[in-house]
């Protein structure tokens, strides 16, 4: 039985501002979210790998209402708006998502607004015990999970951190950043037949604008 990429995407969601607090350096300054909360997308489906067809992604630019950002996605992009409570307050989340006609395969973005200036005080060390944080919720969110890879990574001046989870019948790549008052997280959810050139595209393509 292989995951699904709605669940992936927004269980996602309940541990993205992470709880962080008790590892960082600045206690204070660090958002967490409340741990009771979850989303469950339904039963995972069972789909036979050989059935499917080569998948040629239709590429299209997104950028969200406040231009924050620019990304390439592989097709339609459907949009989810919530919120999640912190210790900072109940703060803005929104999932930007495209899932493959045929499969389980999806890309997604999401970016979680922090209350302004709720990070500035933050050391890189403690930005990068955040993001390491929110990769292990992220982990300890998929069946039979197992991390392939693990990598801090800086995107322009902002600290980011990328990891691979294989899990039966599939792989998750994500790329998170910790960009001002605002945390983005890129997940691609991949199986073994999907052509790794499309999920490059589309996390190369990411450009935060100050």
């Amino acid at each position: 039985m292989l995951a699904q990429p709605s669940r992936l995407f927004l269980g996602a969601a309940a541990v993205l501002l992470v709880s962080a607090s008790a590892q960082a350096a600045e206690p204070s300054a660090a958002p967490t979210a409340d741990p009771t909360q979850s989303v469950d997308a339904g039963p995972a489906a069972s789909v036979d790998p050989s059935t499917l067809t080569a998948w040629t992604p239709k590429w299209t630019t997104f950028s969200p209402a406040d231009e924050a950002f620019t990304i390439r996605m592989p097709g339609l992009v459907t949009e989810l708006e919530t919120r999640v409570r912190t210790t900072t307050g109940t703060v803005p989340y929104t999932l930007a998502m495209v899932m493959r006609p045929e499969g389980l395969s999806g890309y997604v973005v999401s970016w979680a607004q922090y209350p302004t200036g709720s990070t500035a005080s933050l050391s890189r060390p403690a930005e990068q015990m955040l993001l390491a944080a929110y990769q292990a919720s992220d982990v300890a969110g998929i069946a039979d999970a197992t991390l392939e890879q693990q990598q801090q990574v800086t995107i322009g001046e902002y600290e980011g951190r990328t990891w691979t989870v294989s899990y039966p019948g599939g792989t998750t790549e994500t790329h998170a950043y910790l960009v001002r008052d605002r945390l983005y997280s890129l997940k691609a959810v991949t199986e073994p037949t999907d052509d790794p050139a499309i999920a490059k595209e589309f996390f190369d393509s990411f450009m935060p604008f100050p």
